[in-house]
């Protein structure tokens, strides 16, 4: 398992040898059903630290028109390399996770229909303090992820030889 900040990956090798005896393309579908499976409760273990931390992210607008913040945490898949990742890289949820500096205002706006008073360059505009409901979610639950995991696999291992025998 590798961690690079944003994204939790889940290497699927052990898996890969378990599966040597199946056919190769049911050995992916298998693969994938199980990491993804344990994807899903990370997803969930996310989307609730940030509720719990942040309870307006249903309300707070998310990266496209029409989602929610809480929308944006959101699961990737590759099939090429049996990789599942959980995503919280969309617009405001990167910034609530990782928190940023002191913003300012770049340039100038006088008053008009957009701005209802003359803001002047260099004006502060705070920060955003990090919450860390992704981090906090990836090392308080990883024993549920990797019990998901296993629990779906087996459960699919089992599924796959009755129906061979």
């Amino acid at each position: 398992m590798s961690n690079d900040g944003l994204n939790h990956i889940i290497d699927s090798t052990l898996l890969d040898k378990r599966l040597n005896a199946l056919i190769s393309r049911r050995q992916r579908e298998i693969i994938m059903e199980s990491l993804t499976a344990g994807a899903k409760v990370l997803q969930q273990y996310t989307r609730d630290n940030l509720l719990r931390k942040m309870p307006k992210a249903t309300s707070a607008p998310g990266s496209k028109k029409g989602r929610k913040m809480v929308d944006d945490i959101h699961i990737v898949k590759d099939k090429d390399f049996n990789l599942v990742m959980v995503s919280v890289l969309n617009y405001l949820t990167k910034w609530y996770e990782m928190g940023t500096d002191n913003r300012y205002l770049k340039e100038t706006h006088k008053a008009d229909d957009k701005h209802h008073r003359t803001y002047k360059k260099g004006e502060a505009r705070g920060a955003i303090k990090p919450l860390r409901f992704f981090r906090e979610a990836r090392e308080t639950h990883i024993d549920d992820v990797v019990n998901a995991i296993t629990d779906k696999f087996l459960e699919l291992l089992n599924k796959e030889f009755k129906e061979t025998t």
